[in-house]
């Protein structure tokens, strides 16, 4: 099962200068296709993947304490890390050192209410934090240049995500309310007039529930991606050009959807309805560098780890996915990556996982006595694996 997008097909220059959104044009989808139900399984390890794997434990302190990793990048030998729950965004050294905080909660200049996600311009070295139906701007040393009231008519979508790239703001919706509403938006980065909207309802199966993970991939390393849940394309945001397309039969239907949605019942029993159904319904933990892209899926109540060599233009289904860089237990046979840059791949472990990994601990890996001593007061622990051929 295969759809075709609806996208402009124009180039960037234009796409970035028009105030038109789009409608109902249509191309052949000329990219990489894997077909989901013909990928070849064979044994993968981490270490066929990645050179090694560094443990970094966040410090704990009253001024720093994280209820949960909601996003978290890692830029110029610091991570930057989004607590939704909590309201904050810290910044951390590379050897979790916590060195300050972005913004603060409050209604004030600098300030914000609720932060929801944030994206880097490498370049300049600043930082757009999504506030609601404004984008905050500072340097990423935490100094605050100014606030962008995003500006549409007759009013902003619910964003949830945000991402810079190429002097280019885009931002996704939580959730459509209704068919005129679209997935993805520009927005000027000095006025905050939303410029266009890409992507309808109809592109996404009809599924309009709020999302939870995020649905930009690769966001500093090369060109961005982005995939709405239940869209089975990944579209590149340099030219919004799909860029891989995933088919199955197991992929989920829009009338498997659409019967759903018919019953008009909580928004947590619709989930509950689709997951039972045991289909494909999007791609997760997504990581790619110049060789390879790794991504997951749910089928069967079962997460599936994929690697796709793009040299050899080949995929491969992790059966089984073992993690031996970093557990000595051959049945931990998942990973659960946050994010990616040009070096490597990002995984958290929460607190409420710790004991369960600590078990199973490699008796080599780095600052293993001081993670066993870890307890549930603490910080997250973040993962980082090195490509092999780390840029």
């Amino acid at each position: 099962m295969k759809i075709i997008i609806k996208i402009v097909s124009i180039s960037f220059l234009l796409f970035v200068t028009s105030c038109q959104t789009n409608k109902s044009l249509k191309y052949l989808i000329d990219d990489t296709i894997i077909n989901l139900d013909k990928i070849e399984e064979r044994e993968i390890r981490t270490s066929d993947l990645f050179k090694n794997v560094r443990s970094i434990i966040l410090e704990t302190k009253a001024e720093c304490v994280i209820a949960n990793i909601s996003e978290i990048q890692f830029f110029d030998n610091e991570f930057y890390l989004l607590d939704m729950r909590g309201s904050s965004i810290f910044v951390f050294d590379a050897n979790g050192n916590f060195n300050r905080r972005i913004g603060r909660v409050g209604r004030g200049p600098g300030e914000y209410i609720r932060p929801v996600d944030f994206t880097i311009d490498t370049l300049k070295r600043e930082i757009y934090v999504l506030d609601g139906e404004k984008i905050h701007k500072y340097s990423v040393d935490g100094k605050y240049i100014n606030t962008i009231q995003i500006i549409t008519n007759p009013k902003p979508p619910r964003f949830r995500y945000i991402q810079y790239f190429n002097e280019t703001l885009f931002a996704a919706t939580n959730q459509l309310n209704n068919e005129d509403e679209h997935l993805l938006y520009l927005i000027d980065s000095v006025t905050g007039n939303v410029l266009a909207g890409y992507f309808s309802l109809e592109d996404n199966l009809g599924w309009y529930i709020p999302v939870g993970a995020s649905v930009f991939f690769n966001r500093l390393y090369d060109k961005p991606r982005f995939m709405y849940p239940c869209m089975n394309t990944i579209i590149t945001l340099y030219d919004m050009y799909p860029f891989i397309t995933f088919e199955s039969n197991r992929w989920i239907l829009r009338e498997e959807i659409e019967n759903v949605k018919r019953q008009q019942i909580p928004i947590h029993s619709q989930l509950t309805q689709l997951t039972q159904l045991k289909k494909i319904q999007n791609i997760i933990d997504y990581v790619e560098n110049k060789d390879m892209i790794i991504f997951s899926y749910h089928l069967d109540n079962r997460k599936h780890i994929a690697v796709h060599l793009k040299h050899e233009k080949k995929t491969y289904l992790g059966n089984p996915f073992i993690n031996n860089l970093l557990y000595a237990d051959d049945n931990v046979r998942t990973i659960n990556f946050k994010s990616t840059d040009k070096k490597g791949a990002l995984e958290v472990v929460s607190r409420d996982q710790f004991e369960y990994f600590k078990s199973s601990l490699l008796p080599n890996i780095d600052n293993r006595e001081n993670l066993l001593a870890l307890n549930e007061e603490a910080n997250p622990i973040i993962f980082y694996y090195e490509f092999k051929d780390a840029e």
